[in-house]
């Protein structure tokens, strides 16, 4: 950037051509790069399709699925779509293989070929082989089965150069697809023509960039001539010389700069004689200044002196209300703190209250439920005592069956006596006189166990009815204890609001001081804040005065600088008159 700078401006010009129109060169040779491009793929595209189509159509679809179940290379239907095939490629040279295989992907995720041709059969993909697909393949099988019209895919490189592929479906009579035909075509024609055809618009662009740079060099140097000759102008209007005047060749915009820079120079000429003119003024009115410097210098100096007075006056004052705020500060940082320790104590006794409300809660809920547990305890000794009640009755009537336990067993023993006396006549008699005896043993023996159970269920009763009443008495001690804590909370309860309403008090006793507080301190801090502004506005003046004194003294320098600069820029224009009179002679 720094060396542009320092070029001519008919150096810049030539330089910014030639950029222009290099970058215009440039843009147009990879413009027709893109669309070289795009009409050579096109066209590969179109006489591939148009090559697929007419190929599979020669294809017979019965050969193409006898040759699928037969994937035999020595069979007679792979021979003959081999010789098909290998035909192809040698009839057309920007083809270098085809092939048939089918249009479905198997599990593996790969197609599985029908028939190649002997190039891929003797590199080892014979038929039945797997072929690993990519996605843009893929997409064009899909597409030629979807539409039943030929697909390509986009040009893709390998190690042997660029290739675009051709699939075409081969459809039965009933326009089913059989097979895919594919078509491996060569793209390197795409390259090649790109390769050449940029050759040739860069040998046109350099010779295109040689005779625009010649032509501008040409019209730029003639075209600049003027402006060389008004620099020469310029160097000697600067150098003194007011008598410069250029010739007017053009009426373009070099010609409006010529008569511009002789109508600058005419003024310039009128200005040093109203400079000449003036110079004369300045002269007495300088003198002027001169004594109007002095008496101002007087007076500035007295009233320097009084603003010092009033600067240490105010200082004074300054530094007493800064002590009365500082002590005022230290009023407001101890109330804070009151304020501060009723505010926590009033919080706390708020907790407090808060905690006794739920206390005397929790304790009502206590007091219900020892209600309940004793209106519990009651019934369960009511029933306890049924219970009871019951098991006397149950025993009572024990006592009958075991009494009839004891006649049926007389009964069936008089029975089988009755029976032994019958003999024969009385053998079934004496078959139900011994049941009727087991059935008493068996009775007696139950009854027995139902007495010693009634006996134990009974025991436990009594004893359970005993734990009962002494449960009820606990019960209603507990009722009594609960109903005196609930009495006790409700006294903390009292106190402690007394206590809060007192805290209060306090509190709102504390803000009353603290509002009266913040007025004065107010007040102290704008009398110290008026007073420090009165003070730094005393030492501004003060400042404002001594620079002011400072710029007198100055002024009365300049003013005799001046004078005496005056006194010569007067002799320079009276010796400026001479020398041009004389050059008019």
């Amino acid at each position: 950037m720094c060396m542009f700078k320092r070029f001519s401006f008919f150096q810049k010009n030539l330089l910014l051509s030639a950029i222009f129109t290099f970058l215009v060169g440039i843009t147009m040779i990879a413009a027709s790069y893109y669309f070289e491009g795009k009409v050579i793929t096109e066209t590969l595209s179109q006489q591939g399709k148009g090559l697929g189509n007419l190929i599979a159509n020669s294809f017979d679809p019965n050969l193409v699925k006898k040759a699928e179940s037969e994937l035999d290379v020595n069979a007679a239907s792979q021979k003959e779509l081999v010789a098909q095939l290998d035909k192809i490629s040698k009839y057309n040279t920007n083809v270098a293989q085809a092939y048939l295989f089918e249009g479905e992907l198997n599990t593996n995720g790969m197609f599985k070929s029908i028939s190649n041709p002997s190039s891929l059969i003797e590199v080892g993909a014979v038929p039945g082989a797997e072929m690993e697909p990519f996605p843009a393949y893929v997409a064009a099988v899909e597409k030629a089965k979807a539409t039943k019209e030929p697909a390509t895919t986009n040009i893709y490189e390998d190690q042997f150069g660029s290739w675009f592929t051709v699939i075409t479906p081969v459809l039965d009579s009933s326009g089913n697809v059989v097979a895919m035909f594919s078509i491996d075509m060569s793209a390197n024609i795409i390259h090649e023509s790109q390769i050449s055809m940029v050759k040739g618009l860069g040998v046109a662009l350099v010779v295109l960039f040689l005779i625009i740079f010649a032509v501008q060099y040409f019209y730029l140097k003639r075209m600049l001539s003027p402006i060389k000759e008004l620099s020469n102008a310029v160097d000697q209007v600067g150098s003194g010389n007011l008598n410069v005047e250029m010739k007017v060749n053009s009426q373009d915009e070099i010609g409006v700069v010529v008569t511009g820079f002789n109508e600058m120079v005419k003024k310039i000429r009128n200005m040093m004689k109203e400079i000449e003119s003036a110079t004369g003024q300045l002269v007495t009115t300088f003198t002027q200044v001169a004594a109007v410097s002095d008496n101002s210098k007087g007076q500035a100096e007295h009233v320097l002196r009084s603003l010092q007075e009033i600067s240490t006056t105010t200082e004074y004052l300054a530094s007493e209300a800064e002590r009365g705020n500082s002590q005022l500060w230290d009023i407001n940082a101890k109330i804070g703190e009151i304020l501060t320790h009723t505010s926590e104590a009033h919080s706390s006794i708020a907790k407090c209250v808060d905690e006794s409300v739920q206390g005397i809660d929790i304790v009502e809920g206590l007091k219900q439920k020892s209600s309940q547990t004793e209106a519990i305890t009651l019934g369960l000794g009511q029933k306890i005592y049924s219970l009871e009640e019951r098991t006397r009755r149950i025993n009572s009537l024990l006592s009958s069956i075991q009494d009839v336990a004891e006649q049926t067993g007389l009964l069936s023993l008089n029975a089988s006596i009755e029976a032994a006396r019958a003999g024969e006549h009385g053998r079934g008699f004496s078959v139900v006189a011994d049941e009727i005896r087991k059935l008493s043993a068996n009775t007696k023996q139950a009854s027995q166990e139902i007495d010693e159970l009634l006996s134990d269920i009974s025991r436990d009763i009594v004893s359970t009815g005993q734990e009962m009443r002494i449960a009820e008495d606990s019960l209603r001690e507990q009722t009594t204890q609960v109903e005196d804590t609930i009495q006790s909370f409700y006294h903390i309860r009292n106190n402690v609001q007394a206590v809060a309403s007192s805290v209060q008090k306090v509190t709102q006793t504390i803000q009353v001081v603290e509002q009266s507080k913040e007025s004065l301190l107010s007040t102290v801090e704008s009398v110290s804040s008026m007073s420090e502004q009165t003070a730094a506005s005393v030492e501004l003046i003060q400042q404002n005065f001594t620079e002011q004194l400072k710029s007198i003294y100055s002024l009365n320098d300049s003013n005799q600088a001046l004078q005496e600069q005056a006194n010569r820029l007067a002799s320079q224009l009276i010796r400026t008159d001479d020398e041009e009179g004389d050059k008019t002679k």
